[in-house]
């Protein structure tokens, strides 16, 4: 578990323990996993605490690099990965697992100096070492649900940390949860401010097409809610 490689405080274990993971996940045709998780939780409550490293932002952000370089080979960015890597996949973006009471998917609630101070220093150090992809996160940050937040995606990750054409995947169906959070009017309209605010790829869960979010977005496109030059 990530919180046992924490309590470790041994970097190059982490790059080692990621070699292995790509070697075997590539070995069986996977090209991209959901690692690394560098969730901060600082809240004794949430449920999910072991897929964190640690609650200190400079240990998470030694991890975070740690496995990236170790899954990916230490390719440069947008190199393709050689046959034994697979593209990184860093999870939650962000602030996730410091959510008001302690419930998954709470508000991160925290000034702007606080969220990069701590809870986006791991993301910068993650982009500078070529990660590849990244998931956002279930909560709002700064009031903002995270697949719907272009500040946050585009404009800090893509922009001034140097994600640049990195792919961002939605998590389970959160991309229709924006009408939950009564900032999308509906389906479409969820679809098309995901789409907007840079993330690419829908996680589509369950086995009904009616929850998966990019299902709407011919819809939107004809809502003129968004255009073919967003899709492209």
């Amino acid at each position: 578990q990530p919180v046992n490689q924490g309590a470790a405080w041994n970097v190059s274990l982490t790059r080692k323990i990621a070699r292995v993971i790509a070697t075997e996940a590539r070995a069986i045709g996977v090209d991209t996993i959901f690692a690394p998780v560098v969730n901060m939780i600082t809240d004794p409550r949430f449920g999910r605490l072991q897929e964190g490293y640690s609650e200190n932002p400079i240990l998470t952000a030694h991890l975070g690099e740690a496995a990236v370089l170790g899954l990916q080979n230490g390719a440069a960015p947008l190199s393709y990965l050689d046959n034994t890597s697979v593209a990184a996949l860093g999870k939650h973006y962000a602030a996730y697992g410091s959510p008001q009471g302690g419930l998954n998917g709470g508000p991160a609630i925290m000034s702007k100096r606080t969220l990069y101070e701590q809870y986006l220093r791991p993301w910068k150090k993650m982009a500078a070492a070529g990660l590849r992809a990244v998931m956002p996160a279930h909560n709002t940050v700064l009031d903002v649900p995270c697949h719907a937040n272009e500040w946050l995606i585009n404009d800090v990750l893509r922009d001034a940390f140097g994600f640049g054409k990195g792919v961002a995947l939605s998590d389970c169906n959160d991309i229709g949860v924006l009408a939950d959070f009564r900032i999308a009017a509906n389906r479409s309209h969820a679809a098309a401010l995901a789409l907007k605010a840079g993330v690419d790829w829908d996680l589509q869960c369950g086995t009904d097409p009616q929850d998966w979010g990019y299902n709407a977005l011919p819809q939107a496109l004809k809502d003129g809610l968004i255009s073919l030059g967003d899709i492209d």
